[in-house]
């Protein structure tokens, strides 16, 4: 009863708590999938879950782990046995230790659910938005990154590649009120964008 009284305070009609129970269920259903981890990455994981407060610190210093490495778009073909994600990590974690977008969130993805944390990898584009009347989106834009799935909160993204970052959002440039993002630069990490709707 409270559920829905709280739903019609916040206009949403049509969505029942059994309805999110069973959305919830399907989550931890689909997005938990590990194919098991080495000892070196065990260890690895057990120090980042013994660092942190709660389960957002654990993503954020799971992110945190991973950026430390080395951002190149100059890596070679995995090799032939990585043949699943226990030797992709082990590959990924302990031998290459550089790679692009891609890399990093699918080492977030696994690390995180062998943690028992539902994720999801996502690919889409990084772009800012430009102040005349809309925005070029090249390929280059392209990106991938991880998203988690909260309780009662919904899908929040991370980041894991070095030189990215989702903390810094739109920002407020000059005094028209007009919110846009400054152009890239070597001092600005590139921005995920997401449809806060999606999100929660």
């Amino acid at each position: 009863e409270e559920w829905n009284e709280n739903l019609i305070k916040e206009g949403v009609v049509g969505y029942s708590y059994s309805d999110y129970q069973n959305y919830r269920r399907s989550i931890y259903e689909n997005y938990l999938d590990t194919d098991g981890v080495s000892d070196e990455v065990y260890k690895i994981i057990s120090d980042i879950k013994e660092n942190s407060s709660d389960r957002y610190d654990m993503m954020k210093n799971l992110g945190l782990y991973l950026s430390g490495f080395e951002y190149s778009t100059e890596v070679s073909a995995l090799p032939d046995y990585v043949t699943d994600g226990k030797s992709y990590l082990d590959y990924f974690l302990l031998e290459s230790e550089e790679g692009y977008c891609m890399h990093y969130a699918t080492a977030f993805v696994l690390m995180a659910r062998e943690m028992g944390v539902p994720c999801r990898y996502v690919q889409g584009y990084s772009a800012y938005m430009d102040t005349s009347d809309g925005t070029v989106v090249k390929n280059k834009n392209a990106h991938a990154w991880p998203e988690v799935y909260f309780d009662n909160v919904g899908w929040i993204a991370f980041e894991a590649t070095p030189g990215y970052s989702v903390d810094n959002g739109w920002r407020v440039i000059g005094s028209g009120g007009g919110i846009t993002v400054p152009p890239p630069s070597e001092e600005i990490p590139h921005q995920i964008k997401t449809d806060p709707d999606e999100i929660l």
